[in-house]
């Protein structure tokens, strides 16, 4: 006999549905930082490199961070440890706010940030 579960069961729990929304909010707020950094990019250079490079500083972080985030996660309080790398986020989104607004962003710096 077919399991006749819909697929929006776990939407139930309410736990589900806060963490569900917090990564849904999380991602659309990084998809929108990616496209604002690589149209930043595109309106202070020319250069098609520079812009394709905004899109794989994103990546390169998880790429080279993963496995020791792991590390970290698996012997380190993972509350005290994800409000660090909050904070650290926040900084640095208050650096770049601060250098656009200043207009001393330049492509390296906007690389950096991202």
């Amino acid at each position: 006999m077919p399991d006749r579960r819909s697929s929006l069961a776990p939407f139930r729990n309410e736990t589900f549905r806060v963490i569900w929304a917090a990564s849904l909010i999380s991602n659309f707020g990084g998809l929108i930082q990616s496209v604002g950094a690589a149209w930043m990019m595109a309106s202070i250079t020319s250069s098609a490199n520079m812009v394709a490079l905004v899109q794989a500083s994103t990546s390169l972080p998880i790429m080279l961070f993963s496995v020791a985030a792991g590390a970290l996660a698996d012997n380190f309080d993972r509350r005290k440890l994800m409000l660090t790398a909050q904070c650290f986020m926040l900084a640095v989104a208050i650096g770049l706010t601060l250098c656009t607004w200043y207009g001393v962003i330049t492509p390296w710096l906007l690389l950096t940030f991202t």
